[in-house]
């Protein structure tokens, strides 16, 4: 029988921001998502689950994914808007010759 409350991690696939969270089986998705921005200072919408091959989505349970104590979640962060446009930027710009890379930068 599991516990009313056990340890899952939640993590990327390189290992980065990995976090152990105190869980319930009654808690969902969203809630899980919720807690592990608040601890990595991200916006919950950002962020993609994945247990197993399955992408999760808000309103699932942890009990209906058979998520239980020792679990690991996969948590993948999109980039939208102007954080995708910084990054295409960055690796643009700056992986440019100088000389080039001063005729692309905004004024």
């Amino acid at each position: 029988m599991q516990p009313a409350t056990y340890k899952i991690k939640c993590g990327s696939l390189a290992g980065t921001r990995e976090r152990e969270i105190d869980v319930d089986a009654q808690m969902t998705i969203g809630q899980l998502k919720s807690e592990y921005a608040e601890l990595e200072k991200l916006n919950p919408s950002d962020l993609q689950f994945v247990f197993g091959s399955e992408t999760c989505t808000d309103e699932q349970k942890l009990s209906d994914l058979g998520i239980v104590e020792g679990s690991s979640i996969i948590v993948a962060v999109t980039q939208t808007g102007i954080d995708l446009i910084r990054s295409l930027y960055f690796v643009f710009v700056e992986h440019l010759p100088s000389s080039c890379a001063r005729r692309c930068s905004p004024q």
